[in-house]
């Protein structure tokens, strides 16, 4: 592990996990992605709104969310060392608009980079501003590979009705090995410890991802 000299002696290297909004199930998978990466965890951080931390502290920075705030939010936080990589662009509410870059993320990127782009698009978008990129996949596809004993069902995960039904009829699929689901966590009462409600999202996420990762076929919209 990388070692850095203060006043104080020789210091271990601090590292960051991000985690996102608990009702998300999705952010939760992201958040164990980047886990499987870090050797320890010295700080929390909120993918949405970082604080920032105490010390120099390298992150995993990676998502959407990242591309259209680097400027105003990574960018006034110092301490966080970023390694962007599973980077996406926004597109604004209408998902048919081209994806954007904004100055301020553009400027960012190119001192950050080079970056890593969930999507060959966005390697494009970057390219042409002058942003160091390259294809390094989503952050998920990471975990490792799953070479057990599979079950026969067909998971759904946030696919409207209509696809589903209209996916099982062309493959012949039985109603008894479909199974749908939502990445949503289901509602929690208020007022509960919020590390209860961090650590109630990762059980859900790997309780997704277990199912998955065992059934025959997986079809999402995320």
């Amino acid at each position: 592990m990388e070692k850095r000299e203060t006043g104080r002696g020789s210091e271990r290297t601090r590292f960051g996990l991000l985690v996102g909004t608990p009702s998300d199930l999705t952010d939760g998978l992201e958040t164990l992605a980047a886990l499987q990466f870090l050797p320890t965890v010295s700080e929390i951080l909120d993918r949405y709104d970082p604080h920032e931390p105490s010390e120099r502290t390298y992150v995993i920075a990676n998502g959407t969310l990242w591309a259209d705030t680097a400027g105003t939010t990574l960018a006034d936080r110092p301490n966080i060392v970023p390694l962007l990589v599973s980077v996406g662009l926004p597109r604004g509410e209408d998902p048919s608009n081209p994806l954007v870059i904004s100055n301020e993320a553009r400027e960012y990127f190119a001192a950050n980079g080079p970056i890593g782009c969930r999507d060959s698009t966005t390697v494009d978008v970057l390219a042409e501003a002058g942003v160091p990129a390259y294809l390094s996949g989503c952050l998920t596809m990471t975990f490792p590979e799953y070479n057990g004993r599979r079950s026969g069902s067909f998971v759904f995960v946030d696919v409207a009705e209509e696809v589903r039904d209209s996916v099982c009829r062309s493959l012949g699929v039985e109603s008894m090995d479909i199974r749908t689901m939502t990445a949503q966590m289901p509602g929690l009462p208020g007022g509960l410890n919020r590390r209860f409600v961090r650590l109630r999202q990762m059980a859900e996420a790997r309780r997704i991802l277990r199912l998955c990762e065992r059934s025959a076929t997986v079809v999402t919209t995320h």
